[in-house]
């Protein structure tokens, strides 16, 4: 039980600066944007289309609205599939596509040092060397 209880210390540790160095993000995922460039705004439209295309007809998800009359035009870029379907809860409880993607963000940099500690603790079996190496890839 304490190690389940240390592994859930460091995922909340890890949330706990993502917090912090994604500040001011962090703080309104609903309005800002992490690099304010139009790459946020495509990825933002490509998440709402995934959302919306896995709600309706999944078969159809490449079909994406752009480049009529052109099919499958969802694989002229990122499709995103993946990250969709991590942040689909929030796209289907009526979050902005800003949102879902600030959420995708900040999920990445959680998620990328949880998954470095868990295999940093699995090779090592050290806590601390764990908590260092989540820490250096994830931030």
């Amino acid at each position: 039980m304490s190690l389940l209880r240390n592994h859930a210390a460091a995922l909340a540790t890890f949330t706990d600066l993502t917090i912090v160095y994604t500040h001011p993000l962090s703080l309104s995922p609903a309005t800002l944007t992490a690099d304010g460039g139009v790459d946020q705004y495509l990825t933002s439209w490509i998440l709402a289309w995934d959302a919306h295309a896995i709600a309706a007809d999944p078969l159809r998800i490449f079909d994406a609205n752009i480049f009529y009359p052109h099919r499958n035009t969802l694989a002229f870029s990122e499709n995103l599939i993946s990250t969709a379907i991590l942040v689909l809860p929030a796209a289907r409880l009526g979050g902005s596509a800003m949102l879902v993607q600030n959420l995708a963000v900040l999920l990445s940099f959680v998620l990328a040092a949880y998954a470095a500690y868990l295999l940093a603790h699995e090779l090592v079996r050290s806590r601390a060397a764990a908590l260092v190496a989540g820490f250096i890839f994830g931030f």
